[in-house]
C-alpha cells in the first residue's frame, strides 16, 4: 500500500465486527477465502450488490465506490427510462455482482488497518473497527433523495416513455 500504512493481517475477529450483525453469515462464509492464500480467487456472486448497485456500497459504508460509479451510471442514461437496460448498466451491475465481495473485503482491509496503525488502546480500536463498518440505511435513503434531485434537474427526459 502506498498510503503509508502498515499492512496488517487481518484477523476473522476483526472482520466479523468490521461487518457487523447484518448478514455476517453469509459474509463469513464468503470471505473466508480471503484468509487462505492457496484458496480460488475467481470472482464470487452477491445478489444484493448485483440488484442494488451503489445503494448496497452505501449500504455497506463504501461511499467513495458508491460515489465513483454514480456519475457513470447518471451519464450513461440517454433516452430515460425506456433505456434502462443499457448495456453498459447492465455490464456494470455485472461486475459489481461478481467483484463486489473481493471490494468488500478490500475495504474492510484499509479501514481496520488504519484503525489498527492508530495509537490508541485495544478496546478504543475495536470499538472504532465496530463503528466504521456494518451498514447505514440513513445513507441509501439520501443518496435516493440526492438522486432523484439530480435526476429531475437533468435537462434529459428521464421520465419519457
Amino acid at each position: 500500500m502506498n498510503s503509508g500504512l502498515v499492512d496488517k493481517k487481518l484477523t476473522k475477529e476483526e472482520l466479523k465486527s468490521f461487518i457487523g450483525d447484518k448478514n455476517i453469515d453469509y459474509y463469513e462464509k464468503r470471505l473466508d477465502i480471503y484468509f487462505n492464500e492457496s484458496a480460488d480467487m475467481t470472482p464470487k456472486w452477491n445478489w444484493a450488490a448485483f440488484v442494488f448497485g451503489f445503494f448496497w456500497m452505501a449500504y455497506r459504508k463504501m461511499y467513495l465506490c458508491a460515489s465513483a460509479i454514480i456519475p457513470l451510471y447518471i451519464i450513461l442514461r440517454p433516452g430515460g427510462i425506456r433505456n434502462f437496460i443499457h448495456p453498459f448498466i447492465v455490464f456494470l451491475w455485472v461486475l459489481i455482482g461478481m467483484y463486489s465481495n473481493r471490494i468488500y473485503y478490500e475495504h474492510a482491509k484499509i479501514k481496520i488497518n488504519k484503525i489498527k496503525n492508530m495509537r490508541i488502546g485495544n478496546d478504543e480500536k475495536n470499538k472504532k473497527i465496530r463503528q466504521s463498518g456494518g451498514t447505514n440505511k440513513i445513507a441509501v435513503i439520501i443518496l435516493a433523495i440526492i438522486l432523484v434531485i439530480i435526476i429531475s434537474a437533468l435537462p434529459t427526459p428521464f421520465f419519457k416513455y
